[in-house]
């Protein structure tokens, strides 16, 4: 697939820093709604635009980008990863397709090792990286699992913020504000 490169000056991050993605193992590449997700400088037009089925719904796709996100693993840790996305902003939802993210390391070499991988249960889905349990995710009403995701570098400033939010010794707030929260 030939690409054409192109650059916006119009891409603003998003003022929320906190969203979610769903794993979806009938996706065949990530796809994100956002331009805001991507570095601009690596976002490239399709020269033949690519239809998405399934949850995307049929929708066509005219860009590509790569993606730079942060999550937080089990012990707390943020976990930046980086992933190449279809990008479209008529999707509903943020899509990271667990093959095509594995196939990959974070500079671009081709992975394939077993230690690497999304375990699917009944009940959760679990993300082992490097031979340990990195994330374990719950499933929502439908039975996709969802990952919360975090703007790259704003993971930290985000919590940080909310904590000092809902935290017992915050002046901000009346004690009435803090039962609230």
């Amino acid at each position: 697939m030939g690409l054409e490169c192109w650059y916006s000056n119009k891409a603003t991050l998003n003022n929320r820093h906190v969203f979610s993605a769903v794993i979806d193992s009938g996706c065949t590449h990530s796809s994100t709604n956002k331009f805001s997700d991507c570095d601009p400088s690596s976002v490239c037009r399709l020269t033949t635009p690519i239809t998405l089925g399934g949850i995307a719904g049929g929708l066509q796709v005219f860009y590509v980008g790569r993606a730079t996100w942060e999550t937080i693993e089990n012990c707390g840790n943020v976990t930046p990863f980086q992933d190449d996305v279809f990008i479209n902003e008529d999707l509903p939802m943020r899509l990271l397709s667990p093959q095509a993210f594995l196939a990959h390391h974070k500079d671009g070499t081709r992975t394939g090792r077993l230690q690497d991988h999304f375990s699917i249960f009944r009940n959760r889905c679990e993300w082992h990286m490097r031979g340990r349990k990195l994330i374990t995710l719950g499933f929502d009403q439908s039975y996709l699992p969802h990952l919360t995701l975090f703007t790259a570098g704003k993971a930290v400033t985000t919590l940080e913020a909310l904590n000092a939010t809902v935290h017992q010794s915050n002046q901000n707030l009346s004690p009435l504000k803090k039962l609230w929260l």
